[in-house]
C-alpha cells in the first residue's frame, strides 16, 4: 500500500512520496518479503535519480535469485522507460 501511494505521490511531484517509499522498503525488508523489496526498489528508481542504477540492479538480483520472470520483466520495462541500467 505504501509503495503504491508513495509512487503516486512522487509522480504528482510530492516529495513526501519518497519518504513513504523508503518506509515501504524498510517494512518489506523487515518482513523478508523479497519480491516486494524488488518492486519497491523499482519504485525508488523512478523516484530517486541518484539511486536509479543501484535500485534497478538490486531489484534485478532479487528477481533473478527468486526465479521471478515477471519481476525481471518489470525491471527491464523500468530500465527502458527510465533510460538506465
Amino acid at each position: 500500500m505504501k509503495r503504491c501511494l508513495g509512487l503516486a505521490m512522487v509522480l504528482r511531484g510530492d516529495g513526501r512520496g519518497l519518504v513513504l517509499l523508503q518506509e515501504a522498503l524498510a517494512s518489506a525488508e523487515e518482513m523478508d518479503m523479497r519480491l516486494e523489496v524488488g518492486r519497491v526498489l523499482i519504485a525508488l528508481a523512478t523516484a530517486d535519480t541518484t539511486r536509479r542504477r543501484r535500485c534497478l540492479h538490486e531489484a534485478r538480483e532479487i528477481f533473478a535469485s527468486s526465479g521471478s520472470q515477471r519481476g525481471l520483466a518489470e525491471v527491464r520495462e523500468a530500465a527502458s522507460v527510465l533510460g538506465s541500467a
